[in-house]
């Protein structure tokens, strides 16, 4: 038989160890449960539905349009260039110009007619549409000097204001053929459909905006402005607002174009239109590594342009021109490192047309 086991003692369970038990039945122990939780789902949804009602929304019918200078870039047409993408802009002259802008403007206005006879500048303000007072003295031979291969003018300040816009435009087209009238060959401009927004501008007074309108005038569809220095001299405006008004006036539109490369492009057929000058070799291995993006990529004209041409883009003209790089020399020097300073009359630019190209 086997031993009978001992009847073990109860192990007495200290009090610190002894367990509660709630006796309670099933509804309410969900209801405990349940309860808490959609409570805080609740809190939750509706704070969701006050931070939707409280939100700002954003009514697109009242987003203005952009402006020309402020748009998305537009693919222009595809030629044997490629496909160009073309971002409007506007460029204005620089600080470091404006210096040499206030210096000539600041001097004591001179006419110079270059290569012109004292009978023809005679003959120039007779037919210029002049009043009586102002041709007077305009012909008043102390305000001459001539000499022999050109005439200079001194016209008084009472005359350069007074001028009507049609006898303005009538000397001033004049003067605009002599790089030694510098206001007056590079005078501001702008289109003269475009004036009332220009003049619109908040940097400009109602008194700016009325001198403007009377110191300028009309050649074809652009409006000029050459009396920069008869403007300041009837403006009370500081240097500073002064130099704003200068940079509006000088604003030029511009582009900032890009080439389109995709792997569809045909990089040697572009190499006929850019590569030329000896820039293939250059060219040719950065383009076709972008055509094998798979989306491709648009590059900087920058890119593309042979030096001369590189360092111009998108620059604004100071006030000198030493090099002479007016448009027939830019032309002929486009694919040069350096532009062409020779200084020859358009025939012999006409003469090299013909002949090297």
């Amino acid at each position: 038989m086997g031993a009978v086991p001992k009847k073990q003692k109860k192990e007495k369970v200290p009090e610190a160890r002894r367990t509660f038990r709630i006796k309670a039945n099933r509804g309410v122990v969900l209801l405990l449960v349940i309860l808490p939780a959609a409570f805080l789902f609740g809190a939750g949804w509706l704070g969701f539905w006050i931070h939707n009602q409280w939100r700002p929304t954003l009514d697109l019918t009242q987003t203005p349009p952009p402006t020309p200078t402020e748009g998305a870039a537009e693919t222009t047409a595809v030629g044997p260039w490629g496909t160009l993408e073309a971002q409007p802009t506007v460029l204005q002259i620089p600080n470091e110009c404006l210096a040499s802008l206030a210096a000539v403007a600041a001097a004591s206005p001179t006419w110079v007619f270059k290569n012109c006879t004292a009978e023809q500048v005679r003959g120039l303000f007779s037919s210029a549409g002049l009043m009586p007072a102002e041709r007077e003295a305009l012909d008043d031979r102390r305000n001459w000097k001539v000499m022999p291969d050109r005439v200079i003018v001194s016209p008084p300040a009472a005359v350069l204001f007074s001028l009507s816009p049609t006898a303005r435009g009538n000397i001033y087209s004049v003067l605009a053929k002599f790089p030694e009238n510098p206001l007056q060959h590079s005078p501001f401009y702008w289109k003269t459909r475009d004036e009332a927004q220009l003049l619109a501008n908040p940097v400009l007074s109602p008194e700016a905006q009325a001198l403007i309108q009377k110191l300028s005038y009309n050649c074809g569809n652009l409006t000029l402005f050459a009396d920069l220095g008869i403007l300041e001299q009837h403006l009370s405006v500081n240097s500073r607002e002064l130099a704003a008004i200068q940079k509006l006036l000088s604003r030029r539109p511009a582009v900032l174009p890009q080439l389109s490369i995709t792997p569809e492009t045909d990089v040697d057929l572009l190499m006929h239109y850019w590569g030329i000058g000896g820039l293939a070799k250059v060219l040719q291995p950065a383009l076709t590594a972008i055509s094998r993006i798979p989306r491709g990529r648009t590059v900087s004209l920058l890119a593309v342009l042979p030096p001369f041409a590189r360092a111009r883009l998108n620059t604004y003209p100071g006030g000198h021109n030493d090099l002479k790089t007016d448009e027939y020399a830019t032309a002929f020097s486009f694919f040069n490192d350096s532009p062409a300073l020779e200084t020859v009359d358009a025939a012999n630019w006409s003469h090299r047309l013909n002949s090297d190209y």
